[in-house]
């Protein structure tokens, strides 16, 4: 099946992707992963934390299991990920597709 995946962080913004995936569960993981993928890549930088800085804010020591837990809890809020069934119709999903040089990323 054919999809649209939108992926980022809230404050820091998205980037979409034409894919094909099994199933839209699939696509759906994709997305999920990608978008803490996209967060971390971020961490450090233009105020977001990453697990240090979260550890020192938070009093956490980052050997302890729980801070992972409370990062990943944070993050986890702070992620946006979705996915649409590719409409050929839609202008919108026809633009990713052009962006992604009219092939779907197969995952």
């Amino acid at each position: 099946m054919k999809f649209i995946v939108t992926y980022g962080c809230d404050g820091l913004g998205n980037e979409k992707l034409a894919v094909e995936a099994e199933n839209e569960e699939v696509a759906m993981e994709y997305a999920y992963n990608a978008a803490f993928e996209y967060r971390e890549s971020y961490g450090g930088l233009h105020g977001t934390q990453d697990f240090s800085d979260f550890c020192e804010e938070e009093g956490y020591d980052p050997e302890d299991e729980d801070a992972w837990d409370s990062f990943h809890d944070m993050v986890e809020h702070e992620v946006e990920y979705f996915v649409e069934v590719f409409n050929e119709t839609d202008e919108e999903h026809q633009w990713v597709l052009t962006d992604c040089n009219g092939k779907f990323w197969e995952i």
